[in-house]
């Protein structure tokens, strides 16, 4: 019963920031202009690779060689199962090993 506590509450959290981040309640979001030109926005990450072309790099200088052993995790997400440890077998056409 808590795990299915839990997940309400995700839920209406969820719901709760739906409605107040700007735009996402009317269904605005950007433009195909904005789109098309995603890959020179360096402020915003509009495609799930960056841009259309899934090049995931942005020439940003915030993150640097001498300062990148310094970065430390402040958040993890762990879903609320395990997988099982069992392995898969890999199957190329009809072969299967």
């Amino acid at each position: 019963m808590l795990r299915l506590t839990s997940r309400c509450v995700v839920a209406a959290v969820c719901a709760v920031v739906w409605l107040l981040v700007p735009g996402s309640a009317s269904g605005q979001g950007p433009t195909q202009g904005e789109l098309n030109a995603a890959g020179s926005n360096t402020g915003d990450w509009l495609l799930t690779g960056h841009d259309y072309g899934g090049q995931r790099f942005v020439d940003l200088d915030q993150i640097t060689r001498d300062n990148v052993d310094a970065l430390r995790t402040v958040c993890t997400f762990e879903p609320g199962y395990r997988a099982s440890g069992t392995p898969t077998r890999s199957c190329i056409g009809a072969s299967c090993i």
